[in-house]
C-alpha cells in the first residue's frame, strides 16, 4: 500500500491493518495506490471497509500527527482524527463533524450494540479547554460573591470534548495519552500485562480540628473507608494506610463503670454467648461493657478510633479473655475495673498501618490499585504528623492545635522521587491539582498503566462520590468515570455544610477530573469472557439476548473452575455463581414475565463439592442443624430504582446444583438471559402560552433509526385543561400540524 505523506500512512494503516497489507513509500510493487487521494477518501474508504468486514468502529483517536496513533487504532479498531490545531473549540467542531460522519455509516452512537460497549475518545497532543472557574463566578443568594481563589478563576478540563451534543452528559468515555511517543507506548502496553487483585487504600482526615471532622463523619478518612470496602466487595485483598490520632488506651481509662450502666443494660446476644463459660452475673457486666466499645464507634472521639482499627479483627483473642475470667472465677476473685480494661484491651482490634513515607514505599508495588485521599498540591503529598500531644480541651496546647495547620504542617512529605517502581492499573489521587503536577507525571513513569486525579482544588466530599461510583460500577476505566460523573451530575446533593455558599463546586467537581490512560482498559488485568455473545434489536419493541458461558474441568473426580462471585452458606457445598446487570433507559420498566433464563445443562455422577464450615478460633467445627427448603427455580431477578430513577434490571444463576443424596451434580454449562420492553421517549417542553387562535411550532429532533416507526403521545395542558393527542408515523423527515 502506497503513500506518499506521514499524514496518509496514519490515514491509510487502518486499512493496511484490516487487509495485512505493509505500507510502502515507494510506488513500485504497490497494489493499493493512495497517493492521488485525498486524506478525506482514504477515511471513506476505510470506514466502507469496515462496514463491509463487520467491523464495529466504538473507538475515536483525537491527535496530533503522531505516528504511534496508527498502532493504537488497529489494536482497537479505531477511527483517526487528525489536526494541528491548538484552538480547542475548532478541534471539538471538527470532533462533531466526524462523530456525525462515523453516526451516517452505522458506527458509534447509531450502532445499537455499543449501548453496552461503550463508546471511547482517545486525545494525544490535543489542548485541553480552559474552563472558567463556577466557584468564582456564581453568586450566593444572589448577594454574596464567593470565590476559592487558591486556583485562579480558571483551570484546564477534558470533559467537553466528551459531551458531543452539550447536553452536560459525557457521550464518550474520555482519556488521553502523553505527547511522549515512549511513555505513550509504554502506558498502552501496561494494559496487557497480568495485575493482581490488591489495593493500597491510604487517607488522611484532611481537617486539622476536630470539629471539622465530626461534621464532615471522618472526612478523607469515612471517604477512604467506603472506597476500601468497594474494593473488598469486589474481591480485592485491601491495604489500608490511615492517619493516627487516637490512643485507644488513653482512650478507654476514661470509661468508668457508672458510664458503662448508664449506656446499656443488657445485650442478650453476647450474654448467651458468654453464659456458656461464665456465670450469669459476670456474663451480663461483660457483655454490656463489649457492646458499650462497640456503640461508641459512632460517637464522640470514638469515631476516629473507629476509622483506625480494623474492627473486622475485633475479639480475635477472645479464648484468651476466656481463660484469663476463668481463672478469675475459679478463685472467687471479682472483677475489677483495670480488669475490665485489661480484658478490652485484650479484645480491641488491630490498628490499620499508619500512613508514612516508609509504608507508602513498601506498599506501592504490590497494588493493581493506589487510591489516595489526602492533601497535595501536585508536587507532593503531605502526609500527617503524630497524633495531638494533647487530648485536653481545657489546655493551651489544645486549642493552638485546634485553630493551626498543626497536623498538615509539611514536616512530612512524600514527594515524586520516593514513588517506587509500580505495576498498578489504576491510580487515583484526591489531592489538589492532581492532573497538572509531578506526582502524576512520576506514577506513569514508573508504571502505572492510568492516573485519574483533579486540574484544580478537589473538594473531598464531591469527589468522595464520583470515587465511590467509579469503583462500584463498569468494567473499563473509561465507562467506571462517564457513569460516575454522569449519575453524580443527576444527584442534587452532597453532604458539604462548610460549602453551602458555593453552589458552584459540584459543576467544578464534575469538571475537573482527567483521566490519564487508554479508556478501553478492563479494570482487572484478566477479565473473565462473562458475555461471550451479546445481540441487541429494537423494531416494535427492544430485545437484549445475552450468552454467559461457565468454564469448567473434571479431573479425578473434582471440579475445577474460576469464579469471581460465589454462594457461600454454612453447611452447603460452594456454589459459583453467574451475575448480570442491565441498566434499562430512563421511564422503562420491566416486569419478570419480560426477562427469560435458560440453560444448557450437563449431570455430573460420582461428584463431591466442599463445604463451608464455621470454624471457632481453636479450628473447631461447629455442627448445625438444617432445614432445606425446595427450590422453585435456578436463579434470582432482581428489579430495582437506581439513584438516577431508572430500572436496574440484575439476573444472578448458581451455575451449579448438587444432589448429595447420589453424588452428582447439575452443572448449567451456559445461560442465555432475553429481555424484552418497549423504549419511550419522553420530552417535557414548557413553552409561552399561546393566545386563542394563534400558532406555536416546536421542532423535536431525534437522532436514533430506533424510532423510525413510533406511536407519538402528544399532551398540551394548562392550569386548567389537557389535551391528549396520539398518532403513529415515521419520524423521519415528518411534520405535524
Amino acid at each position: 500500500m502506497y503513500v506518499d505523506s506521514l499524514e496518509k500512512s496514519i490515514y491509510a494503516s487502518q486499512i493496511a491493518s484490516l487487509l495485512s497489507l505493509p505500507i510502502i513509500f515507494e510506488k513500485e510493487n504497490s497494489i493499493i495506490d493512495f497517493s492521488q487521494n485525498s486524506t478525506e477518501e482514504i477515511e471513506d474508504f476505510y470506514l466502507n471497509l469496515a462496514k463491509e468486514k463487520g467491523v464495529n468502529i466504538n473507538y475515536v483517536i483525537l491527535s496530533k500527527p503522531f505516528a504511534y496513533s496508527s498502532i493504537i487504532s488497529s489494536l482497537r479498531n479505531g477511527f483517526i482524527i487528525l489536526t494541528n490545531s491548538s484552538n480547542s473549540s475548532e478541534i471539538k467542531e471538527i470532533l462533531k463533524q466526524k462523530v456525525s460522519k462515523l453516526n451516517s455509516f452505522g458506527f458509534l452512537f447509531n450502532n445499537s450494540e455499543n449501548i453496552l460497549r461503550g463508546n471511547y475518545l482517545l486525545l494525544i497532543g490535543i489542548p485541553s479547554f480552559e474552563v472558567e472557574d463556577p466557584v468564582e463566578k456564581l453568586k450566593f443568594l444572589g448577594i454574596i460573591q464567593v470565590s476559592d481563589e487558591r486556583d485562579g478563576d480558571k483551570f484546564i478540563s477534558d470533559i467537553p470534548y466528551a459531551d458531543i451534543n452539550e447536553d452536560t452528559y459525557l457521550d464518550f468515555a474520555i482519556g488521553r495519552l502523553p505527547e511522549n511517543e515512549s511513555l505513550a507506548s509504554l502506558m498502552f502496553s501496561r494494559g496487557y500485562l497480568d495485575t493482581n487483585k490488591k489495593a493500597l487504600v491510604a487517607s488522611e482526615y484532611l481537617y486539622n480540628d476536630y470539629f471539622s471532622i465530626l461534621v464532615y463523619a471522618g472526612g478523607g478518612m469515612l471517604n477512604a473507608r467506603n472506597v476500601a470496602e468497594i474494593l473488598k466487595e469486589k474481591g480485592y485483598d485491601v491495604t489500608r494506610l490511615v492517619e493516627r490520632r487516637t490512643n485507644h488506651e488513653a482512650f478507654l481509662s476514661q470509661l468508668s463503670v457508672e458510664e458503662i450502666s448508664k449506656f446499656i443494660l443488657t445485650y442478650e446476644g453476647v450474654k448467651k454467648l458468654l453464659s456458656k463459660y461464665l456465670a450469669g452475673a459476670l456474663s451480663t457486666l461483660l457483655a454490656n461493657v463489649l457492646l458499650f466499645v462497640k456503640g461508641s464507634q459512632i460517637a464522640g472521639e470514638a469515631l476516629q478510633t473507629y476509622l483506625e482499627y480494623d474492627w473486622s479483627s475485633f475479639g480475635e483473642n477472645f479464648e484468651e479473655v476466656l481463660y484469663y475470667l476463668s481463672q478469675k472465677q475459679e478463685t472467687n476473685e471479682q472483677l475489677t475495673f483495670d480488669d475490665i480494661i485489661n480484658i478490652i484491651s485484650t479484645l480491641w482490634p488491630n490498628p490499620w498501618p499508619e500512613l508514612t513515607r516508609e509504608n507508602l514505599i513498601k506498599e506501592m508495588p504490590n497494588a493493581s490499585i493506589i487510591y489516595y485521599e489526602g492533601l497535595g498540591n501536585g508536587s507532593l503529598w503531605i502526609l500527617p504528623n503524630n497524633f495531638r500531644e494533647s487530648n485536653d480541651i481545657l489546655s493551651y496546647s489544645f486549642w493552638v492545635q485546634q485553630f493551626t495547620n498543626y497536623q498538615y504542617n509539611g514536616s512530612k512529605v512524600f514527594l515524586p522521587e520516593d514513588i517506587p517502581l509500580v505495576n498498578a492499573r489504576i491510580v487515583w489521587d484526591n489531592s489538589d491539582f492532581a492532573a497538572i503536577g509531578e506526582m502524576k507525571d512520576k506514577f506513569l513513569e514508573n508504571g502505572a498503566a492510568s492516573f485519574i486525579g483533579a486540574s484544580a482544588l478537589n473538594y473531598a466530599p464531591f469527589s468522595g462520590e464520583i470515587d465511590s461510583r467509579f469503583f462500584s460500577n463498569e468494567n473499563t476505566i473509561g465507562k467506571a468515570l462517564v457513569y460516575a460523573l454522569n449519575s453524580f451530575r443527576s444527584d442534587w446533593f452532597a453532604w458539604d455544610p462548610f460549602d453551602l455558599t458555593k453552589p458552584g463546586i459540584k459543576k467544578k467537581s464534575l469538571l475537573e477530573f482527567f483521566l490519564f490512560g487508554d479508556p478501553s482498559l478492563p479494570k482487572e488485568g484478566k477479565v473473565e469472557l462473562e458475555y461471550q455473545k451479546i445481540l441487541f434489536d429494537c423494531k416494535q419493541n427492544c430485545e437484549l439476548k445475552v450468552f454467559i458461558p461457565f468454564n469448567f474441568s473434571i479431573t479425578n473426580g473434582t471440579l475445577e473452575y474460576h469464579s469471581k462471585e460465589n454462594l457461600v452458606e454454612e453447611d452447603e457445598p460452594i456454589i459459583p455463581i453467574k451475575r448480570f446487570v442491565y441498566y434499562l433507559p430512563e421511564n422503562v420498566s420491566i416486569s419478570e414475565e419480560n426477562i427469560t433464563v435458560n440453560f444448557e445443562e450437563e449431570i455430573v455422577e460420582n461428584i463431591s463439592l466442599p463445604k463451608v464450615k464455621i470454624l471457632s478460633h481453636s479450628n473447631y467445627a461447629f455442627e448445625t442443624n438444617k432445614t432445606k427448603g425446595n427450590i422453585t427455580k435456578g436463579y434470582k431477578v432482581r428489579i430495582s430504582k437506581t439513584i438516577d430513577n431508572r430500572n436496574e434490571v440484575e439476573v444472578i444463576v448458581p451455575m451449579i446444583s448438587h444432589n448429595e443424596e447420589n453424588n452428582s451434580a447439575t452443572i448449567i454449562k451456559n445461560v442465555t438471559i432475553s429481555l424484552t420492553y418497549s423504549s419511550p421517549l419522553d420530552f417535557d417542553i414548557k413553552a409561552k402560552d399561546v393566545k386563542l387562535g394563534g400558532a406555536a411550532q416546536i421542532e423535536l429532533k431525534i437522532f436514533s433509526r430506533v424510532f423510525d416507526n413510533a406511536t407519538i403521545y402528544l399532551e398540551i395542558s394548562n392550569s386548567s385543561h389537557t389535551f391528549n393527542f396520539a398518532f403513529n408515523e415515521s419520524l423521519e423527515n415528518s411534520t405535524k400540524e
